[in-house]
């Protein structure tokens, strides 16, 4: 006897789904009491996102120890949210159906696995154990019950196409769920989940996540709340350790059509470290992109501290800012339209920014930022007791900034001021024009009030200097991590002057920060130089430049350097001998040069000129002097009348690190030394 049912079931709630899936089988049973044989089939069942393909029963008689085997068997199971689930086969033998309370089950997984197990009736209750997995239903309640335990998720592996990407997916599935009307409440827990995926930008390790809510069927709501307590979790550049104090998520959502929009309301919670809330909204389930993305933010409390150890930090470290510690509370309201920030107000109460690396640091920062990026406009109110960057200690200041209504950003009541060593930067001028293009541009009109060279010295652990730095400052730009100086920066050092042009600096706060300049000098005094230094004594003045200058990790790793006697001016000039050793050893000239008894007399020289140079590239300074000797060597320092002294160097070639090396070792010590004597 075979029959057939071609039709769809959808069932108007779960205890008629139910009813309508077993149905076939039912009936079938009941047909095994006349021992025939026979086989029913039934088409399309669909109960609230569950799809089956195709139902059958089958029934035929043993011999008569055995009596009746009967088969029920479901094929091209499907649910809407996590793809094909495979087809499940039910086989119970026994001497007579009603007796049939326990059947095996094989369930054969899209994937090719299969799992089997055992389904039994006791007691109105249905159960099902699919090892490690247990399942109980309870049929006879007034509320209809689903219980499972351990449900390992890598059963899920391939055989839906959101997990197809997940390596090595593991963990389990505490689950329980009631079947009420209007809504299906369930609670349970994921159990150390850890997978990864094959671009290693998205994985899990070990995470536990509690979880209850309430789903509505009918209209496709979800209301879930999350308690995280342990695991750690890789989402590109960002890295979640386990965290310090759970976290408690609430999500209200509705999982309707792929074409109708997708909207959801978080509440984002952690003890008192953290407490934000949101409202999200995509145009529909197909298109969940940032691009697309509609948001309304609201953070009422974060603790930087915290906040920065829970992620924060691994966001910073992409950018190049590893080593930061933050703290202090930051409040925030951020409106977001397709993607982008339109609307922020951020409130800063007693920011502390520490870093381990001394590039900034910044103490009790107070303040507010209003951004409104669809009209231009920005405001910013910012005060510190203290501050550090690059190693220079700033003192304590307030910056304001307000937007025109022409969009530009300028300074609120200048003149900035700003503390800076023992002196000051005064910011005359400040417009940021064009902030929110890719190209801005910035005018600067500032200056450098006069600061002792020994407090630069203390603050760069240099050799202690004299004499004072000061300068103007032109208009910068910054763009795509690289800082450009127009025009060039002007100092006084040395009772001479300094000129630094084409400056550009990339990451100047990043990985392996990179610097390019040209700088011209003149008439610095041989006298205030070298008597920052152990080096020796020299009077006169002097010139010259490094052009196509290149720090990589602020280290040079090129340049083209020319030092020479300034040829226009008349000032004295005389080395001392511990000058003329000093650069002996640095050109290859050795002291044997002052060997003589009678040059061993006198203390220092005159000379006529001095110039030695140095291309470094690949970590070889290439030397050159005043010109060419016919020894083979190079002239750096040109005696002048009696005693006659000439400094030739053989040296061409110099490994830099050495030649840093014998520079330090010639320069130790920064002991002051009395004026030469005159001539």
């Amino acid at each position: 006897m075979w029959m057939k049912f071609q039709s769809v079931l959808r069932p108007s709630n779960a205890a008629v789904a139910v009813i309508g899936l077993l149905a076939v089988f039912v009936s079938g049973s009941l047909l095994a009491e006349t021992g025939l044989q026979w086989r029913i089939e039934a088409d399309r069942l669909e109960v609230y996102g569950i799809e089956i393909d195709r139902t059958s029963a089958s029934h035929r008689m043993t011999d008569h120890k055995s009596g009746h085997a009967l088969h029920f068997h479901v094929e091209g199971l499907h649910h809407s949210l996590i793809g094909p689930a495979g087809e499940v086969v039910l086989s119970c033998s026994s001497t007579h159906w009603s007796e049939c309370r326990t059947a095996s089950v094989l369930w054969q997984r899209p994937n090719g696995m299969s799992q089997s197990g055992q389904l039994r009736l006791r007691d109105a209750e249905l159960t099902l154990d699919l090892q490690p997995m247990h399942a109980v239903w309870a049929l006879g309640a007034a509320v209809p019950t689903l219980k499972i335990k351990e449900f390992p998720v890598a059963w899920l592996a391939n055989d839906s196409a959101w997990l197809q990407e997940l390596i090595g997916l593991s963990g389990s599935v505490d689950l329980d769920l009631r079947l009420g009307e209007p809504d299906w409440r369930f609670s349970g827990g994921l159990s150390a989940l850890s997978f990864d995926t094959s671009d290693g930008q998205v994985a899990a390790a070990e995470l536990g996540l509690d979880f209850k809510g309430h789903w509505y069927p009918l209209e496709r709501d979800v209301d879930l709340v999350l308690h995280w307590d342990q695991g750690e979790a890789l989402f590109g550049p960002l890295y979640i350790p386990p965290p310090e104090l759970p976290f408690e998520l609430h999500l209200k959502t509705n999982l309707s059509a792929a074409d109708q929009p997708l909207a959801a309301k978080i509440e984002l919670a952690q003890s008192d470290q953290l407490r934000l809330q949101a409202a999200i909204q995509w145009p529909s389930h197909n298109d969940i992109a940032i691009q697309n993305l509609a948001a309304s933010i609201q953070v009422q409390a974060m603790q930087l501290a915290s906040m920065w150890r829970q992620g924060l930090e691994s966001l910073a470290e992409s950018y190049g800012l590893a080593g930061l510690q933050p703290a202090g509370n930051v409040q925030a309201q951020v409106q977001i339209h397709a993607g982008q920030v339109q609307q922020a107000k951020l409130q800063f109460e007693n920011v502390q920014i520490d870093d381990e690396r001394e590039r900034i640091r910044l103490e009790n920062v107070n303040g507010a930022l209003d951004l409104r990026t669809d009209i231009g406009a920005l405001e910013l109110d910012l005060s510190w007791q203290d501050a550090l960057l690059m190693g220079l200690d700033l003192g304590p200041s307030e910056l304001m900034l307000d937007s025109n209504e022409s969009g530009v950003i300028e300074l609120v009541n200048p003149p900035f001021r700003q503390p800076l060593l023992d002196g000051h930067l005064v910011v005359h001028q400040l417009q940021w024009i064009d902030w929110l293009s890719e190209t801005p541009s910035f005018v600067l009109h500032a200056e450098l009030e006069p600061i002792q060279l020994a407090s630069v010295s203390r603050a760069f652990g240099w050799p202690l200097l004299g004499g004072e730095l000061s300068g103007y400052l032109p208009g910068m730009h910054y763009n795509q991590g690289v800082l450009e100086f127009d025009g060039g920066i002007s100092a006084s050092i040395f009772s001479g002057a300094l000129q630094i042009s084409n400056l550009a600096v990339e990451r100047p706060f990043g990985p392996l920060p990179a610097l390019a300049a040209d700088i011209e000098f003149s008439q610095f005094d041989l006298f205030e130089l070298t008597g920052a230094f152990d080096f020796g004594s020299m009077q006169g003045r002097l010139n010259g430049y490094m052009r196509d200058l290149r720090l990589l990790d602020w280290q040079p790793v090129a340049f083209d350097a020319w030092l020479a006697t300034d040829p226009e001016t008349s000032d004295k000039r005389r080395i001392s001998q511990q000058a003329i050793d000093s650069i002996s050893s640095l050109s290859g000239a050795g002291g044997a040069v002052l060997s003589n008894t009678v040059l061993r007399v006198f203390e220092d020289f005159p000379y006529a000129n001095v110039g030695l140079g140095c291309t470094l590239s690949e970590g070889i300074c290439q030397m050159r002097g005043l010109n060419e000797q016919e020894n083979g060597g190079y002239l750096i320092v040109e005696g002048r009348g009696l005693p006659h002294l000439d400094i030739i160097g053989y040296q061409r070639r110099v490994n830099w690190t050495r030649l840093l090396n014998q520079i330090q070792s010639a320069t130790r010590g920064g002991v002051s030394i009395g004026q030469p004597g005159s001539n």
